[in-house]
């Protein structure tokens, strides 16, 4: 049994002298955009990978025509909002990020029992 035990502990001790890189995952070096629905016509903006870089967030109606919500974040890696869409008709509304040349969006759409319906971000 101390043999057993010896040996458990032997290689319990060399687990955690390896280094753990292996398991960590490379992180990503683009802008990312995540938007979460949290509540009932309410979603969770999120950001990361800014680079310290302006970066401007709009939200607007599917042909452009009204803008609903704007941001201009600057000297800033990450960011994260919640917007209240209450405000908003059922219809379907476009979230646009725009660093550089670089432009992430996603359509909302919102339909008349006020269901929202994200699509997958595109950019």
């Amino acid at each position: 049994m101390k043999y057993v035990s010896f040996v458990l502990a032997l290689c319990l001790s060399v687990a955690a002298a390896l280094p753990a890189t292996a398991a960590t995952p490379a992180p990503n070096p683009e802008l990312t955009l995540v938007v979460t629905p949290v509540h009932k016509k309410t979603v969770e903006v999120s950001m990361v990978n800014l680079k310290q870089e302006r970066t401007r967030i709009v939200l607007t109606s599917l042909d452009g025509e009204m803008l609903y919500f704007e941001d201009t974040i600057k000297n800033r890696n990450g960011y994260r909002r919640k917007l209240d869409l209450n405000a908003l008709e059922s219809g379907k509304y476009v979230l646009e990020v725009k660093q550089g040349s670089k432009v992430l969006s996603q359509v909302i759409v919102i339909d008349r029992k006020d269901t929202m319906w994200l699509s997958q971000v595109k950019g």
